[in-house]
């Protein structure tokens, strides 16, 4: 964070806030420009020391609080202790902030400079929340006062857009990947981190991007965790090193974690703490936990407790998860301490964390009251960020309804993910889980047995689809080869489905018979062979229409208006879409249909121009193609044109009308049906 400040009559006063009237600075030399207030422990009697990039200046430490105790509200003084420099510079930080994002909304209607210096306020207030950085650490104002940057943001900028209107996206994508002060919303996330990737690394390209370290970590992260473009450690690598080389402390830590873990370079223990030594000299918690995790490494375990735990005290998540572990192996007397550290990690968004905390609730360990809603709720957070025994475990507890509510089809979900990737560990659960629910559906349980249908009907047509994106690949020539086994299986999933919502119509239920003529749709639609399909899917259509159920009275309308069943009139299926709240359908249909006066037109162009298009009806087309085709065999002319014309109406009539019937009078009429539809006012009729 960037904070702008000068010096004058010996006060530090902050820029843009008239109404200060500054803190008390103890250094004679003028300082213009106060940058990066960072949480820096004060030293000197009674004096606080704050560091920018390239500069140190002291102030009185009693006039710092003074200055708090005036900008602040009682909220920022409760939490404040004199004897903790460090708190008294992060809440120095986090006022300014404050107040200048106040004073920013107060000017943000008036101009685009005034939006752009509001929307950036914004993402400074939003890093203080995220961060806790003189306040108690909130992700949902965090997330908030993201937004509002994203949003002003939005207003102003088509081109040449700033670095923090990126910035602003990818800390939204990072919250929403972990689920942080938001739902958990990986695609939406994923959204961001694309455009967010673009700007920085143009921004990284320039002149001014190649000399900020920070926006070079930033690059280097998104490369080393695949956010906003594929994973490249080797990439990732480069560019801390390049930060590094400027003394970014949270780089050096980084790069020291790779020759740690030989990613994207060889490993080398020796580097890794040469690197994570300078970092952690520079107080950085990222280089207090690599530094840590090297003397582990060493063998030298009580070192790497002590480094690890200062890390900790920063509220390093990584840091908190580990110094958990060792606690935890430490024995029964650190069970109130691997609670805490868990507790932290866990609400920072590391799933391992989630896991352990969830445990702790599900079996009322550590001090921690058995709750297994809370369990349950945990579990998911876990599941949700892909850690494997956590979608076990919920699946588990969903299949038995154990502190959430009963849900086989939610319970499948999770282990199918399992599934995706260690089958072998959960092929009994799965087994186990649909005897269960088959059994339940067996005993006449209705929602058992529509959610099993519903089951195998998504598997079908997963399967479907796979079938014909393979032959659809095969058509373009691509060295695909089609399955039969996909078709087969879909099938056989197919035939489950309709098992089980067979079982719920034998109960009388019009919503099963309405799935039933839904999945036997689907499956024509799919082109699978099977003999007298549509007529099938029509005749559970009707039995749901007749038992008053709207979707199928709805999609029965359809049938009947696009030709299904011949022996139905247009006239009857406008009357039951209207009924069954198909207007919208309808009119649709009406703005489709309008192009069957313009296909009229076109005919008479080419039989005879100086005719009146407005004066003929599709019937009466017969009738002049015969008169025309007469003339012309008479004069010994050639007739072609003619039929050329009127091959090319029929098989356009026959496709919009659905009707395999050839050129003559009741084709004609069915066209001057549509016509006539077409001009219908549907608004308001009974």
């Amino acid at each position: 964070m960037f904070v702008d400040g000068f010096v004058q009559n010996k006060r530090l006063h902050f820029s843009g806030l008239s109404e200060d009237n500054g803190i008390r600075a103890e250094s004679n030399a003028l300082i213009r420009c106060v940058k990066n207030i960072l949480a820096h422990l004060g030293i000197g009697k009674g004096t606080l020391t704050l560091r920018s990039l390239n500069k140190t200046w002291h102030l009185n430490k009693q006039s710092a609080l003074n200055w708090i105790y005036k900008n602040g509200a009682a909220a920022d003084r409760n939490t404040l202790s004199e004897k903790n420099n460090q708190n008294i510079v992060e809440k120095i930080n986090y006022l300014y902030l404050k107040k200048n994002a106040e004073k920013s909304l107060g000017e943000a209607c008036c101009d685009a400079e005034s939006l752009k210096n509001a929307s950036k306020a914004y993402l400074e207030l939003g890093w203080a929340y995220e961060t806790g950085t003189g306040i108690k650490q909130s992700f949902e104002e965090a997330y908030k006062w993201y937004k509002k940057s994203i949003d002003i943001a939005n207003q102003i900028f088509t081109a040449n857009k700033p670095i923090f209107y990126y910035l602003a996206r990818l800390k939204v994508g990072n919250l929403l990947d972990k689920g942080l002060g938001i739902a958990f919303d990986k695609t939406w996330a994923f959204s961001l981190y694309k455009e967010a990737f673009r700007g920085i690394e143009r921004e990284v390209g320039s002149e001014v991007g190649k000399g900020n370290p920070q926006l070079l970590a930033l690059l280097a992260d998104m490369y080393e965790e695949g956010k906003g473009a594929p994973k490249f450690p080797e990439k990732a690598t480069e560019l801390y090193q390049e930060a590094a080389k400027q003394g970014d402390a949270y780089s050096l830590a980084a790069l020291a974690m790779k020759y740690l873990q030989g990613s994207g370079i060889g490993r080398s223990e020796d580097k890794a703490f040469a690197l994570a030594s300078q970092s952690a000299k520079q107080d950085h918690p990222f280089g207090q936990y690599a530094l840590g995790l090297v003397y582990h490494e060493k063998g030298r375990a009580k070192k790497a407790e002590e480094w690890i735990a200062k890390s900790a005290n920063q509220g390093f998540a990584l840091a908190q998860q580990k110094l958990a572990h060792i606690y935890a192996a430490q024995g029964p007397s650190y069970d109130t301490q691997v609670a805490q550290l868990y507790k932290k990690a866990a609400s920072q968004g590391l799933a391992e964390s989630q896991y352990e905390l969830a445990k702790m609730y599900q079996e009322g360990l550590r001090g921690f009251k058995l709750s297994k809603e809370e369990a349950a709720a945990w579990y998911e957070k876990a599941a949700q960020l892909e850690h494997e025994e956590a979608r076990i475990a919920l699946g588990r507890m969903l299949c038995q309804g154990e502190g959430v509510e009963k849900s086989f089809e939610k319970a499948l979900y999770w282990l199918k993910k399992v599934e995706e990737n260690n089958p072998k560990i959960i092929e009994k659960d799965i087994v186990q889980l649909m005897n269960a629910w088959e059994k339940l559906a067996n005993e006449g349980d209705l929602q058992a047995q529509f959610d099993l249908g519903l089951h195998y009907e998504k598997e079908a047509i997963l399967k479907w689809d796979k079938a014909s994106w393979e032959r659809s690949k095969l058509a373009a020539h691509l060295r695909i080869k089609a399955s039969e086994n996909d078709e087969t299986a879909g099938e056989i999933d197919c035939e489950k489905a309709l098992h089980w919502y067979g079982k719920a119509a034998e109960q009388g239920s019009a919503e099963a018979d309405y799935l039933m003529g839904r999945l036997l749709s689907i499956r024509d639609y799919y082109r699978i062979p099977k003999e007298n399909e549509v007529s099938k899917f029509l005749e559970y259509y009707k039995k749901a229409a007749k038992k008053g159920h709207a979707k199928a009275q709805l999609e029965l309308g359809k049938c009947y208006f696009v030709g299904l069943t011949p022996e139905e009139t247009l006239e009857g299926a406008v009357h039951l879409l209207k009924q069954a709240g198909g207007k919208e359908f309808l009119i649709e249909q009406q703005n489709s249909d309008k192009v069957l006066v313009n296909w009229k037109i076109t005919f008479l162009s080419k039989l005879d121009p100086a005719i009146d298009s407005h004066s003929l009806t599709y019937a009466d087309l017969y009738e002049l193609t015969q008169n025309k085709r007469k003339e012309a065999e008479e004069k010994s002319l050639d007739h072609t044109p003619i039929d050329d014309a009127v091959k090319t109406l029929e098989k356009s009539l026959q496709s919009r009308l659905n009707t395999p019937l050839n050129w003559g009078p009741e084709l004609l009429e069915k066209a001057d049906e549509r016509v006539n539809f077409a001009n219908q006012k549907l608004l308001g009729d009974a």
